[in-house]
């Protein structure tokens, strides 16, 4: 059971860190000097309270290794959680995007 939730925390985090780091934003926006990053997406990157790229970061993966079944599921959770929230705010940036392209036709 352990190994199957390991594994569905690496995949959900790589996700996470692919989809919707610094890169995905920049090429998502063509903000390359991220002058216009949107308040809630700069907390979930960066803030030291609540649910943030930095209160979910593991130092090593083999960490996952050694985390109980409960802390597995709470972390899954948790990445369930913010996984939402960033594809909310993706989504409208790239719908801010396409309407900017639109307009310079």
């Amino acid at each position: 059971m352990n190994t199957k939730l390991q594994k569905m925390l690496r995949d959900l985090r790589a996700k996470r860190l692919i989809h919707f780091g610094n890169l995905a934003y920049q090429r998502a926006t063509n903000d390359w000097f991220f002058r216009t990053v949107p308040t809630e997406l700069n907390e979930l990157w960066y803030g030291q309270d609540g649910l943030s790229f930095l209160t979910l970061s593991i130092a090593y993966d083999s960490d996952v290794d050694l985390m109980s079944e409960s802390e597995l599921i709470e972390r899954i959770d948790k990445e369930r959680q913010i996984r939402t929230r960033l594809e909310s705010i993706f989504s409208n940036l790239e719908k801010m995007k396409a309407g900017k392209s639109y307009g310079k036709n």
